[in-house]
C-alpha cells in the first residue's frame, strides 16, 4: 500500500474475504492503517471451506466497487485475488448469472489473481484449480483508449517460497495499463538504436 500510495495519494484500497462465498469487509480508503486493522482482525485457521464460489466476489465488487462509468475511464478499480485453496476447484463462473459478464468488459476495470499453492505433489488439484482461475479472461477493448488496462495477470507461487511469493506481489504492483502481456513480457537494458528513415 505504502509504495501505491507514494505513487499516488489519490489511490484506495477495499478488502474482501472469501469463504464460500464473498464478505466485504473494508470500504475504500487511503489509510493503511484502517487496511492493516481490517487485516490484524481477520480469522484464519476456520478449518477446510469446502466450496468456493468466485462469483459471488464479482457480485460484491459491482455492489461495492468505484466503477467509474466514463469513457475512456478517470481511474481504474483492480481486484486482486490472492487464492490459497490448493484442494479447492472454484464453482464455475458463469457471465450470465454473476457480475462477472458485464466487469470482464469494463474499460476501468481489471482482475488479477495470485495462486499460493501447495506443492504439486501434496495437492494433486493444484493445476486445475490455476486452469480455472486463468480462464477468467477479460476482453479489453480494442484499441485499448489510453490509461485503460490492458493487461490482466495471474500468477503463482509455492506457499513456501517467501522470496518468489514477494516477487510476484511486485509485479503485480505495477499499473495494468503500463505493464507488458504477461506471456510476451520483454525487458532490455540496452539502449534501442534510433531507427533510420
Amino acid at each position: 500500500m505504502h509504495v501505491k500510495l507514494n505513487a499516488s495519494p489519490q489511490h484506495s484500497f477495499a478488502l474482501c474475504s472469501l469463504t464460500q462465498t464473498a464478505i466485504w469487509l473494508q470500504d475504500f480508503t487511503s489509510n493503511p492503517n484502517v487496511i492493516a486493522n481490517s487485516l490484524t482482525n481477520l480469522l484464519f485457521g476456520q478449518g477446510t471451506i469446502p466450496r468456493c464460489d468466485l462469483g459471488s466476489v464479482f457480485d460484491t465488487i459491482a455492489q461495492h466497487g468505484r466503477l467509474d462509468e466514463s469513457v475512456p475511464p478517470s481511474s481504474i478499480t483492480r481486484a486482486l485475488l490472492i487464492y490459497a485453496r490448493s484442494d479447492v476447484i472454484p464453482e464455475p463462473v458463469v457471465d450470465e448469472t454473476c457480475a462477472w459478464g458485464v466487469l470482464k468488459k469494463h474499460p476501468g476495470f481489471v482482475f488479477d489473481a495470485l495462486f499460493l499453492h501447495a506443492r504439486a505433489n501434496q495437492s494433486p488439484k493444484c493445476q486445475d484449480v490455476f486452469n480455472d482461475l486463468t480462464s477468467l479472461v477479460q476482453q479489453f477493448p480494442r484499441p485499448p483508449h489510453p490509461g485503460c488496462p490492458r493487461n490482466q495477470y495471474f500468477l503463482e507461487v509455492v506457499r513456501t517460497n517467501e522470496r518468489r511469493f514477494y516477487e510476484k506481489v511486485c509485479l503485480l504492483l505495477a499499473h495494468s495499463g503500463q505493464r507488458d502481456d504477461q506471456f510476451n513480457f520483454t525487458s532490455s537494458l540496452e539502449e534501442t538504436p534510433p531507427t533510420s528513415e
